[in-house]
Order: structure tokens, then sequence, then C-alpha cells
């Protein structure tokens, strides 16, 4: 009974060891993650500006002919 309680609790630790791994991965990689698609939307924000300003350029060429 007391070897089937120290397994048990043996078992518990490296349950505990190993959710603490995980976390400590999880957590840069989420950071990295949330990073990534705010850059991501950030530089669809800005090539739809650039977008619209080459339309605006091209327009003033051809308003200046």
């Amino acid at each position: 009974m007391e070897e089937q309680l120290m397994r048990g609790q043996k078992l518990e630790s490296i349950g505990q060891l190993a959710a603490g791994i995980a976390h400590e991965i999880n957590t840069p990689t989420q950071y990295v993650g949330d990073n990534v698609h705010f850059l991501r939307d950030g530089f669809k924000d800005i090539a739809h500006v650039l977008e619209k300003n080459g339309e605006l350029i091209e327009v003033c060429k051809t308003n200046d002919r």
C-alpha cells in the first residue's frame, strides 16, 4: 500500500513538472504568435495606405498633363 502511495506521489510530481515545462514553453510561443498577428494586421493596413497613395499619385500625374 505504501509503495502504491509513493508511486502515486511520483506520478503526481512528474505531472506537475510536465505542466510547468509546458507552461514555460507555451508562454513565449504565445507571445511571439500574438505579436506576429499584430504585425501582420498592421502591415495589411500600411499596404492598403500605400496602394491608395500610389493611386492618388497616378491621378495627380494624369491631371497635370
